[in-house]
């Protein structure tokens, strides 16, 4: 409504009866209000918000990096195969306490690509983003044991990027945890990364992850594991982000600290759905380009 001046003007009744929307119709409330989408009745991730969560595109060269996916080849989805690079910047406030915050700022998502072909996509965009991931979490079903005979598509994938690497390993892949409880776990694991301490959230995302943004805000609960995500949607990115997020060592900020790293610039370039202020990345962390 603030983008029509002339709607209100013509009924200043309007802004209170929204307004008054806000305690028992709060999804509809953002939507009206905000022009704010993402937030309906079943839906997971509620916190999240393309304001906040949401970054122009940076590529870390600080912190500690990760790939994290999920596979799939068929065309049911445009996502079946998802991957995304990802930091963990080591952060602290103003009275010392560390604190960890992730930022996902690469997407790799498709399908009907053979694990060598997504093996040689990943290396050459790391390659010329300067990044050298420190370790894969994946889909436990990508990797086989040493029992087993045939090479499934995580083991194609480290074949491909040791001969790549001049016969050299390039990077471990590890399986995610993806049993019932892990599950569970990790919608709960995903809230924590999602929220906020004061200044942004544990975890953002940039821009250019065009798919995960797409798709997080709309998944909903399962009808007969209400802990769980409907697995029956577009989870792929979620999944892949998943796997990675319960590996990361969650450390949050105490309730009442300011997670200001001292000495930082910062620059607030307006406030959130919430009222938390919202920060420009590239200056809040200082060594990100």
């Amino acid at each position: 409504m603030d983008d029509n001046p002339t709607l209100m003007t013509n009924d200043p009744q309007y802004v209170a009866n929204i307004e008054a929307l806000k305690d028992e119709d709060y999804e509809t409330y953002m939507a009206w209000r905000f022009g704010d989408w993402d937030r309906f009745a079943g839906q997971v991730f509620s916190e999240f918000s393309r304001k906040s969560h949401v970054i122009p595109p940076v590529v870390p060269k600080e912190g500690t990096h990760y790939l994290w996916m999920d596979w799939g080849y068929s065309d049911h989805h445009q996502t079946s195969f998802s991957a995304y690079l990802s930091t963990v910047i080591r952060s602290k406030t103003k009275d010392g306490q560390s604190f960890h915050q992730v930022i996902t700022f690469q997407e790799f998502c498709g399908n009907k690509k053979d694990p060598e072909e997504w093996a040689r996509i990943i290396y050459k965009s790391c390659k010329e983003m300067g990044i050298k991931p420190k370790l894969g979490i994946c889909d436990p079903s990508m990797i086989g044991s040493k029992k087993e005979t045939s090479q499934l598509p995580g083991d194609l994938m480290r074949a491909e990027w040791k001969l790549l690497n001049g016969g050299k390993n390039w990077l471990n892949l590890i399986k995610g945890n993806n049993s019932r409880t892990g599950r569970v776990g990790g919608v709960a694991v995903v809230h924590k990364w999602l929220s906020a301490p004061h200044i942004i959230p544990y975890w953002q995302i940039t821009s250019t992850c065009t798919h995960l943004i797409r798709t997080l805000p709309m998944l909903v609960y399962d009808e007969h594991s209400v802990e769980d995500v409907d697995t029956g949607m577009e989870d792929h990115p979620y999944d892949a982000c998943r796997y990675g997020l319960m590996h990361v060592k969650f450390i949050g900020v105490k309730p009442g600290s300011y997670s200001v790293i001292p000495g930082e610039r910062k620059k607030v370039l307006s406030t959130d759905d919430r009222g938390l202020p919202i920060i420009n990345p590239s200056e809040f962390f200082g060594g990100l380009s």
